[in-house]
C-alpha cells in the first residue's frame, strides 16, 4: 500500500492465547481423572443409596464442568487459529476553491474575539501611560499661562 500512497499509521496487535490453553487441557484432565474415580465408586458393590445419589449428582457436576471447559477450550483454539486483519483506508480530499473562504468565515467569530482581546489589553497597558500624559500637559499648560499672566503684568 505504501507504493500507492502514504501511509499514515500501522499498529500490529497480538494476545498470547497459550496459556489458558494450557490452563484449561490441566483442568479437563483432573476432571476426567476424578469422573473416572467417581465411576469407580459407583460401581462399587458397598454403597448404599444416599451415597449412590450423592455420587450421581457428582458425577453429572464434573461432567457439566468437562463440558464447559471443553467449550471455553475449543474458543481458545479457534481465536488462535483465526487471524484478524483490520484495514482503514483513507484518502485526503480536493481542496476547493471556495474552501479558504468558508475556512476563514467559519474562523470570524474566533478572529474577532482574539482582535478584541488584544485592543483590551493594548488599553489596560497605554491607560495609566495616558492619564499621566494628560497629568504633565495640563501642569506644562498651567505654568505656561501663569508665565504669561507674570509677562502681562510685567510689561504694563
Amino acid at each position: 500500500m505504501a507504493s500507492k500512497g502514504q501511509v499514515a499509521s500501522q499498529s500490529t496487535t497480538s494476545e498470547d492465547l497459550a496459556g489458558p490453553i494450557e490452563d484449561t487441557a490441566k483442568k479437563i484432565a483432573m476432571l476426567t481423572d476424578y469422573r473416572g474415580k467417581l465411576e469407580e465408586l459407583r460401581g462399587g458393590k458397598n454403597s448404599d443409596l444416599d451415597t449412590l445419589l450423592r455420587i450421581t449428582r457428582e458425577l453429572a457436576q464434573v461432567q457439566s464442568d468437562i463440558e464447559a471447559l471443553n467449550g471455553s477450550k475449543a474458543q481458545l483454539v479457534e481465536r488462535v487459529e483465526t487471524e484478524i486483519l483490520n484495514v482503514s483506508i483513507g484518502s485526503s480530499s480536493i481542496q476547493s476553491s471556495f474552501e479558504p473562504i468558508s475556512d476563514a468565515a467559519s474562523a470570524f467569530g474566533g478572529h474577532l474575539a482574539q482582535a478584541v482581546a488584544v485592543i483590551i489589553t493594548v488599553v489596560s497597558f497605554l491607560l495609566p501611560w495616558g492619564v499621566l500624559a494628560l497629568l504633565v500637559t495640563w501642569i506644562w499648560r498651567t505654568l505656561r499661562k501663569r508665565r504669561e499672566a507674570r509677562r502681562r503684568g510685567l510689561d504694563r
